[in-house]
């Protein structure tokens, strides 16, 4: 890093105008503006283990699914969260989520869709680096479903396919 020098006058003259913090400045003058939470464990592209090169893709408003990868961020750009959660875009209004089951028959089978990262639907994850997304709650993995298009949550059995990959992770 490069020295700055004595910045001593620089800090007094700001102390006698009386100058506020620039986080003052976002809690006071435009509180309206969100400011998602950029302290992640993992981020970018989430990559498929199964050997096709899939990646986790968003096609709508709330639809999720696997895509090809491409490599250019936008619709495949996601983090994963301290609280475990995977949101897209650094955009906390929008996490992976419990979509309907079908049927409701099959509690072993369930697709994966968006939600607001604060309500109940938003999955919490347990995941290390190049291994499978477990849902804490359920205890199920993630995976791509037979049409090769959408995420669902599955009894964990250990295939590459339940495996994934953040394109970088944060210590």
């Amino acid at each position: 890093l490069a020295q700055m020098g004595d910045i001593s006058d620089r800090k007094q003259l700001r102390q006698n105008l009386g100058c506020k913090s620039f986080q003052w400045y976002l809690e006071n003058v435009i509180p309206e503006l969100h400011i998602p939470d950029t302290k992640v464990r993992a981020c970018g592209e989430i990559r498929n283990g199964g050997g096709i090169p899939l990646c986790v893709d968003s096609f709508s408003e709330s639809e999720i699914g696997a895509f090809a990868c491409h490599g250019m961020g936008n619709h495949q750009l996601f983090a994963l969260r301290l609280d475990g959660k995977i949101m897209y875009k650094f955009d906390d209004t929008a996490c992976l989520a419990y979509g309907e089951d079908r049927l409701h028959v099959r509690p072993d089978y369930v697709k994966i869709t968006k939600a607001p990262c604060d309500s109940r639907q938003a999955i919490v994850w347990m995941h290390s680096e190049s291994g499978p997304f477990v849902d804490k709650a359920t205890e199920l993995c993630m995976d791509i479903s037979t049409d090769l298009h959408g995420l669902i949550l599955v009894t964990c059995t250990g295939v590459k396919f339940q495996n994934w990959t953040f394109e970088k992770y944060y210590d």
